[in-house]
């Protein structure tokens, strides 16, 4: 997603989902994955999203 997104809605679970965050992407383009493993956002925009969906998966 953050790769080919300019913004990622996160959803809560289940079937009274709600948009739980929206993460904007503001990474230059174009995008490859090389230049986005090396950009030092990239991290902190991956460790954003991978603690939602944690946090989603804990509930």
């Amino acid at each position: 997603a953050i790769l080919l997104a300019d913004r990622v809605v996160m959803m809560s679970n289940g079937p009274r989902a709600r948009v739980g965050k929206i993460l904007e992407i503001d990474l230059p383009r174009p995008r490859t994955r090389k230049k986005l493993l090396e950009h030092p956002d990239y991290y902190r925009l991956r460790e954003e999203l991978l603690s939602f969906l944690k946090a989603c998966d804990q509930h």
